[in-house]
């Protein structure tokens, strides 16, 4: 038997009693989705804690946008440190940060037998080896899907959301 649903009253009373608040980021203090960031159920499914926070403070994101960090601190909830964005303004501001390997390491840029994948060393190898096993896992337990064209060939895979 399921509990019933909090009011919004407490549900928020409740929401903000799982936050550590310092003079910068305000830490989420309760469960974790399996990425590290904050998470908490609302209204029948799992939802990220830093959006709940936008939320609450600033009223609804639209479901096709993201609540970004400035900070970048995955458990953080302070309002004052998200921002809503689309996926390509969280990306923008994740390479201006100098997070964006592809931008700071030109080696990953090589293609062909420049490639890090195509040199014949042990710690290329074992990277490989390590990719493959997961990658197998990722099959197994149905969390890695295929992407099919029209007529159903493989077009390539995506890890499914659930």
């Amino acid at each position: 038997m399921s509990r019933p649903e909090k009011t919004d009253a407490e549900f928020e009373v409740h929401f903000w009693s799982c936050v550590e608040k310092t003079e910068d980021c305000w830490e989420w203090t309760a469960g974790l989705d399996g990425r590290g960031y904050g998470a908490i159920w609302r209204r029948g499914r799992k939802r990220r804690a830093h959006r709940i926070a936008y939320e609450l403070v600033n009223g609804p994101i639209e479901d096709s946008l993201l609540a970004c960090h400035h900070c970048d601190n995955k458990k953080c909830v302070n309002p004052a440190h998200i921002f809503v964005g689309t996926h390509v303004d969280n990306m923008q501001d994740w390479t201006k940060k100098g997070k964006n390997k592809l931008v700071s390491d030109p080696a990953l840029l090589k293609r062909g037998d420049e490639h890090w994948t195509r040199q014949n060393t042990k710690s290329a190898k074992a990277e490989l080896a390590k990719i493959s096993e997961r990658r197998k896992s990722e099959w197994k337990s149905g969390r890695r899907v295929a992407i099919r064209d029209e007529r159903g060939r493989i077009n390539g895979t995506r890890m499914d959301a659930s």
